[in-house]
């Protein structure tokens, strides 16, 4: 009897939507982030700089390209003075809401709308959102150099801060309900009822959705669309094809540690 060959017969192969390594084995927008990157991403945020941009990097534990990207978008917006328009903030916030969330005029109800460039942030600062030791370094890093944080709200957006005005940002009532409301309507709620959507870029939303939402103006969209740009010419400017052969033997020691049974098994 072989527990392990059972337990293997059990499961069936899956898949993820956005792979981070495509069928050639290259990166893809979605894998790691490489140090020639940060000379591409400069020349989108100039304000942030590539050694600044390097800097952020290397505080995270092996980087993904999105993760690099979305962080800098925030402070780029935050030093270009491009500020969110929040009813009843009376600071500077830059906030990018990983999706567009309405009041429908056309069907007076609550919807949400996923729009493509959203979508690439969405997945890379919710793993930023769980990075607490790397967000901590970052927010060292952005605090000494220009007295700057990032933070997160629930359901959903990433956000830059002055590091001084954290504690108004998280009193406000723009944030209480941002997260609450959200967190009501969220996607998985949303969805039974179809009034989720996606398959649209943020150039197509019209004005008056815009004008329906409580966060997300011509200051967002004009963001995401660099954001996308400066991330898809970074990924034709530097193909890269990552090598995890090296990797393995870590890998095997994290995971066996010096278990002999382990080890001949």
């Amino acid at each position: 009897m072989c527990e392990v060959c059972d337990f293997y017969k059990k499961l069936t192969p899956a898949s993820k939507a956005d792979p981070a390594i495509g069928p050639n084995s290259a990166r893809t927008i979605y894998g790691y982030y490489h140090e020639g990157d940060a000379e591409v991403l400069a020349s989108f945020y100039p304000k942030v700089g590539q050694a600044l941009i390097g800097n952020i990097a290397s505080l995270i534990n092996h980087p993904r390209l999105l993760e690099v990207a979305g962080l800098v978008e925030l402070v780029e917006r935050y030093l270009e003075s491009s500020f969110s328009k929040l009813r009843d903030v009376a600071i500077n916030v830059v906030s990018n809401p990983l999706s567009i969330f309405f009041w429908s005029p056309r069907d007076q109800t609550v919807h949400r709308v996923k729009t493509l460039e959203s979508e690439m942030m969405h997945g890379a600062m919710e793993k930023m959102a769980l990075r607490r030791g790397s967000i901590d370094l970052i927010n060292d890093l952005l605090g000494s150099r220009h007295n700057i944080a990032v933070t997160y709200g629930c359901s959903c957006c990433a956000i830059a801060v002055a590091a001084s005005d954290l504690p108004y940002l998280y009193a406000s009532e723009y944030y209480r309900q941002r997260e609450g409301l959200g967190r009501l309507f969220d996607s998985d709620v949303l969805t039974t009822h179809g009034k989720l959507f996606g398959g649209v870029s943020v150039s197509d939303v019209p004005q008056q959705v815009l004008d329906a939402s409580a966060d997300f103006g011509l200051e967002e969209v004009m963001s995401y669309s660099r954001f996308s740009k400066a991330s898809q010419a970074v990924l034709a400017a530097n193909p890269v094809t990552p090598d995890l052969s090296e990797a393995m033997a870590e890998v095997r020691r994290f995971l066996l540690g010096c278990n002999p049974a382990a080890v001949a098994a």
